[in-house]
């Protein structure tokens, strides 16, 4: 009796030590499957996003757009995430984290807009992925004419936003892409124009301005052009960037 109850001690002893070491280790996995979450690399993922409604040239009623969003390959944006998706209407931007909730644009001018939806990773460069954006002409309020007819190549930026803050000495980072058209010399080209300074890019981005950054605000200018040098007429992006200088 006193040696099997000797022994019954020993084990309660050995499995008391033991479970906490266990759990601990059990904690640190599910630390580790938390914060370190496998690496999603959105290239080779290749996300689809598609406009499910409203339909091209629709005429909402009102002065708001409920947009609603399919996509294909998708994966969890977070935030944090590896990316999301951007909304851009006219200069609006809107950032969004959920393909399955609807987008809701509120207060637009009457007339014809041009919805553009894109995936863009962590770091704010728009993928450049087959159908990782898309694009649909809505009409709020009333009828016009389309902003992008059928077949027009696009300019897409979702960087810099309005009133950006840029901190002496650092580049400020200009996001681009063009859909439907291939950036060459002799065929279409992105200008841009900062302040005084301009000129073109023929190959995809980004752009890096590291000059002109002095505090006050600035005008920060794309536009997609063709040739024989003509502009390609949509859209035109336009950001202004305010430089803050502690």
């Amino acid at each position: 009796m006193v040696r099997g109850a000797l022994a019954w001690w020993r084990l309660r002893a050995a499995l008391a030590l033991a479970v906490p070491a266990a759990a601990g280790a059990c904690a640190e996995r599910g630390d580790e499957a938390v914060h370190e979450p496998p690496a999603v690399d959105l290239r080779a993922l290749a996300p689809r996003v598609m406009i499910g409604s409203p339909g091209e040239m629709e005429v909402v009623p009102g002065d708001s757009l409920v947009l609603r969003l399919t996509m294909l390959n998708a994966f969890d944006m977070g935030p944090p995430g590896p990316g999301h998706l951007v909304v851009a209407v006219g200069d609006r931007i809107v950032d969004h984290y959920s393909a399955s909730e609807p987008v809701v644009l509120r207060d637009l001018p009457p007339g014809c807009h041009l919805l553009r939806v894109a995936v863009v990773e962590a770091s704010g460069r728009t993928l450049d992925t087959p159908g990782s954006l898309d694009f649909r002409n809505v009409c709020v309020g009333e009828r016009g004419r389309p902003v992008a007819p059928s077949g027009t190549p696009i300019l897409f930026s979702s960087a810099p936003r309005d009133s950006a803050a840029v901190a002496p000495g650092d580049s400020l980072f200009v996001d681009f892409r063009v859909s439907g058209a291939v950036l060459s010399p002799d065929n279409y080209r992105v200008r841009w124009q900062w302040d005084e300074r301009a000129g073109e890019l023929a190959e995809p981005g980004p752009l890096w301005i590291k000059e002109g950054l002095e505090a006050g605000v600035h005008r920060l200018h794309l536009e997609l052009v063709g040739s024989p040098d003509q502009p390609a007429g949509v859209p035109v992006i336009e950001r202004t960037v305010t430089i803050e200088v502690p």
